[in-house]
């Protein structure tokens, strides 16, 4: 048994298009294997939306789609996975968010251009104050 956390990911594509990459492809490829580009000229959204889909481990945590959550569930190399296609996007701001087993374990870590910025809830519970008590 493992731990298992809650994900979810929020980001803002614009709807500009992503040039092709310049990796070379299998002949009837939707998208680069290399880097997980869209192959052809598609809005920046959908080539997320393809990478993340060509990522099982990505698809089951974070549920099909974009900006949505999946179940609660094991995804060992979330930040492998994570630095990939923010690397392959690196304009965009992703913004993973997790929901742990425990009480209290809730982070979120901000990815741009394959690097990371990771924060952690702090609960904070207020002084005693006469003034409030009913």
């Amino acid at each position: 048994m493992g731990y298992e956390t809650k994900y979810t990911l929020e980001f803002n594509a614009d709807e500009k298009g992503v040039p092709s990459c310049k990796h070379s492809k299998p002949k009837y490829a939707k998208f680069c294997p290399e880097c997980g580009i869209s192959v052809g000229e598609v809005t920046k959204l959908d080539a997320i939306i393809d990478f993340i889909n060509a990522n099982g481990d990505m698809v089951y945590a974070l549920g099909k789609g974009n900006n949505g959550a999946g179940d609660s569930c094991k995804w060992y190399d979330y930040d492998q996975d994570m630095r990939a296609i923010s690397t392959a996007f690196p304009d965009v701001v992703f913004a993973l968010g997790g929901e742990g087993e425990e009480h209290g374990d809730i982070w979120k870590d901000y990815w741009l251009g394959g690097k990371v910025h990771k924060t952690k809830a702090k609960i904070v519970l207020e002084k005693f104050d006469r003034n409030k008590l009913v």
